[in-house]
């Protein structure tokens, strides 16, 4: 099923951005993204105080890879190859042709639509690269922009998992947002006959 994320490490390019393997030598521009408490506010990680942290994280998402856990992307623009957030396709399950999506952005890079443009670029991959037939996100009910985000690329909002996950010591709730591979289809047939 997601033999084109697997086979060799996916580029996807965008109008402004790569979206690439994330290598060592680009600890610097991770760790300024991990480091913010902006990021991690809506995160399930506090902020990172340490370049070796990254760098346990970067080898971390090598593996991950290599075990077909989840596919990590550095989102960098084309102006520059400066990574500004990270996104993901990951917890597959072969049989039900399902996927979750994650990604965090550099607080300086918000509200300037490079996260709409990743995740468009992430989900016309799963879909028609691979035969993904649901993708899915959880999101706290306190990052709205998340949520907006998402719901701008045409997920839907299913519901609320109340005390879903355990992070930064106590239970925390998750919105649950998702996308069929037939909502999918449908909204490129709308943007076909808008053109």
């Amino acid at each position: 099923m997601f033999s084109k994320a697997f086979f060799e490490f996916p580029t996807l390019e965008t109008g402004r951005l790569i979206l690439r393997e994330i290598k060592v030598e680009d600890i610097e521009q991770v760790y300024e993204i991990f480091k913010s408490e902006e990021v991690a506010e809506f995160s399930s990680h506090y902020p990172v105080k340490s370049k070796g942290h990254i760098l346990k994280a970067i080898n971390r998402w090598r593996f991950e890879y290599a075990d077909k856990i989840q596919v990590r992307w550095g989102i960098a623009r084309k102006e520059d190859n400066l990574i500004i957030g990270t996104c993901c396709l990951g917890d597959f399950d072969e049989e039900s042709k399902r996927c979750e999506i994650g990604y965090h952005l550099s607080h300086h890079q918000w509200n300037k639509g490079y996260m709409t443009e990743a995740l468009k670029e992430i989900v016309r991959f799963g879909f028609e690269d691979n035969d993904v037939n649901r993708i899915e996100a959880f999101v706290t009910p306190q990052n709205q922009s998340s949520v907006t985000v998402l719901k701008k690329i045409g997920f839907v909002e299913e519901g609320l998992l109340r005390e879903r996950d355990f992070f930064k010591g106590q239970f925390q709730d998750g919105i649950v947002l998702g996308m069929l591979k037939k909502d999918y289809i449908l909204l490129l047939n709308e943007m076909h006959k808008q053109s």
